[in-house]
Order: structure tokens, then C-alpha cells, then sequence
């Protein structure tokens, strides 16, 4: 009796083995956090962390330079992109009181993508002004033989007139580049002045629309 006890047992324990695996599989089923490279975006305001520490340099039109840096730069608007989406997809899943910390995270991605663009237009802006200001020509073009007309032959007078045009066009070019330079300066600070001011308004923005992250 014993025996057949015993191999009762073992025949019942070799049946539920299979199905153990299962009902652990089972348990551990459940909502993963999403990942954007190393970000947990469960957790939105760590996620968005990286940008809210270097907003400064992200708005900066002479940005830090490095390997690092550069990268981080360069990815910032694509993976801006990839978070609103996955918050977006997070939203739509979480429960009704954690909606609100995403939709606070989507919006803090809008203003941020949006910050990045007018970044780019204002860099632009100002390589356009500095690439057509600057020819530094004369408005009235050469005028080499002005103060030779009239003077026939070629003796010492003409000559003479032609050296005295040279130097007079030559200090009239370097007047000409020297006030298209003032113009390039002058442009150019303008509009870094006006990013200046206008990437305070978009900065507000931003760390509003992030400390709404619940």
C-alpha cells in the first residue's frame, strides 16, 4: 500500500510539472514599462529629465561642443518624436488618474519640438543675412578711367591719373567692406537679441508644461 501510495504521488506531481511553468508565466503577464533607448517613459518626467537639465544648451545658438554632446543634439528632435508617441500609447492605457502626468508630457514634447524648430529658423535666419550682407561692393562700380577721359597719348599725365583711380577705388572698396561688415554685425545681433527673448518665452513654456508631470 505504501508503495502505491508513493507512486500515486509521484504520477500527480509529474502531471502538474507542465502546467507550472504556465501559471508562472501567467503571473508575471502585465503592462511592461515602454522604453525610448534608456528612458523609462512610465515614468514621464524621468524620461523628459535629460532635456529639462539641458534646455539651456538645447535653445543655445553656440551650443557646447564634444562627442557626447553633439550626439545628444543631433537626436534630441527624433526622439522627441519616438516619447510623445509612446506617452501617447501610455496615455491610452493608463488608468484615469495617471492620464493627466502623460498628457502633461505630450504637451511638454510639443513646446520642446517646437522650441527645436525656431532654433533652426533663427540659425537660419542669420547665416542668410551674414551670406547676402556681406559682398562689400561698390554700389557705382569701377571707374578706372575717369580721370583719364580726355587725356590723349599715353604719357605721364594719363598714367599718373590711372594710379591716382586705382588708389581711389581701392579705398572706396575697403570703406564698401567695412560698412557691409558693420551691417553683418549689426543684423546678426539683432536677430541673436531676438532669439534671446524669445527663447525666454519658449523656456517659461516648457518648464510649465513639465511641472504639470504628476
Amino acid at each position: 500500500m505504501k508503495t502505491l501510495s508513493s507512486l500515486l504521488v509521484l504520477a500527480a506531481v509529474l502531471l502538474l510539472l507542465p502546467a507550472l511553468p504556465a501559471e508562472a508565466k501567467g503571473k508575471s503577464k502585465g503592462k511592461k514599462p515602454a522604453a525610448v533607448g534608456a528612458l523609462n517613459t512610465a515614468q514621464p518626467a524621468e524620461a523628459l529629465t535629460p532635456y529639462i537639465h539641458r534646455l539651456d544648451q538645447l535653445l543655445a545658438l553656440d551650443r557646447p561642443g564634444g562627442k557626447g554632446s553633439d550626439a545628444f543634439f543631433a537626436e534630441a528632435p527624433g526622439r522627441l518624436v519616438t516619447l510623445r508617441a509612446t506617452f501617447t500609447e501610455e496615455r491610452e492605457q493608463a488608468e484615469e488618474g495617471d492620464r493627466g502626468k502623460f498628457e502633461a508630457a505630450i504637451a511638454t514634447c510639443d513646446v520642446l519640438t517646437k522650441a527645436l524648430e525656431e532654433r533652426t529658423a533663427a540659425l537660419g535666419n542669420i547665416n542668410a543675412s551674414g551670406a547676402v550682407a556681406g559682398s562689400g561692393k561698390l554700389e557705382q562700380g569701377p571707374r578706372k578711367d575717369n580721370l583719364t577721359q580726355g587725356i590723349k597719348g599715353g604719357g605721364i599725365a594719363k598714367a599718373v591719373g590711372s594710379l591716382v583711380e586705382r588708389d581711389r577705388e581701392r579705398a572706396e572698396n575697403k570703406q564698401a567692406k567695412a560698412s557691409a561688415a558693420r551691417s553683418d554685425n549689426a543684423l546678426s545681433t539683432m536677430a541673436a537679441n531676438k532669439w534671446s527673448k524669445r527663447s525666454s518665452e519658449l523656456r517659461q513654456q516648457i518648464n510649465d508644461a513639465y511641472a504639470r508631470i504628476k
